[in-house]
């Protein structure tokens, strides 16, 4: 790919158009062709130069095309010798603001792009750094594993604090637990935040999702998450996860407890360690939040090993969910209808 660059000194308000007209120009040239990835990408732009105008009165953007590892994607810098930034986490809050303004941009941007990377030195300047990739085209394909998710709100609430997410893409699948701080409202809302960020992020490196869900999740009462990906090409599965969620995996005379580390996702994370482990036929994985009795043995369900995995999600729901909580439980097993 012939690479592509543009860059422009910004020092005046209508610097926005034209970081909008041309972020849309060379999103075209890489190869962006849905209208809302393009109009998301020049949202970036426009956003990155108005940060420069409010709070370092001048600087520079710079949109490159870039590519690694055979994925191809667009990459857009601010850098300016402003005043720099104090907090850095929470000036990626939405709603935070020295001057006094909505505060809206650098929340929005972590959301709308891939990678976001942020160097900033009061005094000296700050450095922003933001990529999107062009997201390879889902085909439906028969998957060798079977996976199925349930979960029921606080018995009594409307609104559940649990969720669950399962995308698939290529020969690869996603699938985590969230649980949100408590229970009713305001903990569906940092389940919803955490939805919508993992849903535009889902083919990201586990450990870059944890840290862009940080962010995302700084204004609720934050989440504790397990996160678990397949590569059925490897037949490996890679994990990580923050707080009182499980993941336990049996099969082929063998049990483990995948780890998650202590935290909580919004508030306090510890730094994210992401476990891989080999996948292998018969093996079988369940995942629950801490609203599932965890006081149980696969043995007492091994029975239903050649059930499809909605019906022993079902059934383990049923059977293990308490009664003061949330609860959510997804099962991954092999797909005996390929069989």
């Amino acid at each position: 790919m012939e690479k592509e660059k543009w860059s422009m000194e910004v020092g005046h308000p209508n610097d926005k158009i034209k970081a909008r007209k041309k972020s849309r120009i060379i999103a075209k040239q890489i190869g962006f062709n849905k209208a809302e990835d393009i109009e998301e990408i020049a949202i970036t732009a426009s956003e990155l130069v108005s940060n420069l105008i409010k709070y370092a009165k001048d600087g520079k953007i710079i949109i490159t095309s870039i590519e690694e590892q055979g994925k191809k994607g667009i990459q857009i810098e601010s850098i300016d010798n402003g005043p720099g930034i104090e907090d850095v986490e929470l000036a990626i809050v939405d709603g935070f603001s020295t001057i006094g303004s909505l505060g809206f941009g650098l929340g929005t941007i972590n959301r709308l792009m891939d990678n976001f990377n942020i160097i900033s030195r009061k005094g000296i300047g700050t450095h922003i750094i933001v990529k999107r990739w062009i997201k390879d085209v889902i085909k439906k394909v028969i998957f060798p594993l079977d996976f199925s998710g349930v979960s029921r709100p606080y018995p009594g609430f409307q609104v559940n604090g649990d969720a669950f997410i399962i995308k698939r893409w290529k020969e690869n699948v996603l699938i985590s637990v969230i649980d949100g701080l408590g229970h009713g409202p305001m903990a569906n809302r940092a389940t919803t935040i955490a939805l919508e960020y993992i849903k535009k992020n889902f083919d990201q490196p586990l450990n870059q999702i944890i840290r862009g869900l940080h962010i995302e999740c700084r204004h609720s009462r934050g989440i504790v998450i397990a996160l678990a990906r397949f590569d059925l090409i490897n037949k490996d599965v890679f994990f990580t996860g923050v707080g009182n969620v499980e993941a336990r995996t049996f099969g082929n005379k063998m049990q483990e407890t995948f780890i998650t580390q202590r935290g909580l996702v919004g508030r306090t994370i510890p730094t994210i360690r992401v476990m891989k482990h080999h996948w292998e036929p018969g093996f079988i994985m369940v995942l629950f939040s801490d609203g599932i009795n965890s006081r149980w043995r696969w043995i007492d369900y091994s029975h239903l090993l050649n059930e499809p995995a909605r019906f022993i999600a079902y059934h383990m729901l049923e059977n293990l969910a308490k009664d003061n909580d949330d609860a959510t439980i997804i099962v991954i097993k092999e797909n005996r209808s390929l069989n």
